[in-house]
């Protein structure tokens, strides 16, 4: 992993602020995390939505146009947003209830089987 701040000055044209403008722009599905809203306020596909982020962020969001939740899962539009690592199980719920109502993924996820459980714990 990768802090986003280290992605948000990137100039390259096949950079971070980019990508995720192409899928803002192609209405495609975004998750993002703590921090995470740094990158999407850089990209310029903040303003107007409403996103969860780790709560130190509420100034670089507000700046960036967008209002700040403080909710586990904050969810507007394809866009599903958290604040921390302990959202995780709300947040990734609510992304892949998304991917299911857009068409993304089938209507059950693959479950991990407990060998993997064990392998990566």
């Amino acid at each position: 992993m990768v802090s986003p701040v280290r992605f948000r000055p990137s100039p390259s044209p096949l950079g971070c602020k980019r990508i995720l403008r192409a899928f803002f722009e192609g209405d495609r599905p975004v998750a993002q995390l703590c921090h995470g809203p740094l990158v999407s306020a850089a990209a310029g596909v903040l303003s107007g939505r409403t996103t969860a982020a780790f709560p130190m962020l509420e100034p670089d969001v507000e700046a960036a146009g967008a209002t700040l939740s403080d909710g586990v899962a904050a969810v507007d539009g394809k866009l599903v947003s958290g604040r921390a690592w302990p959202d995780h199980p709300a947040w990734m719920r609510e992304f892949l209830r998304g991917l299911q109502q857009h068409g993304q993924v089938g209507p059950e996820p693959a479950r991990a089987t407990s060998a993997w459980r064990t392998s990566v714990m």
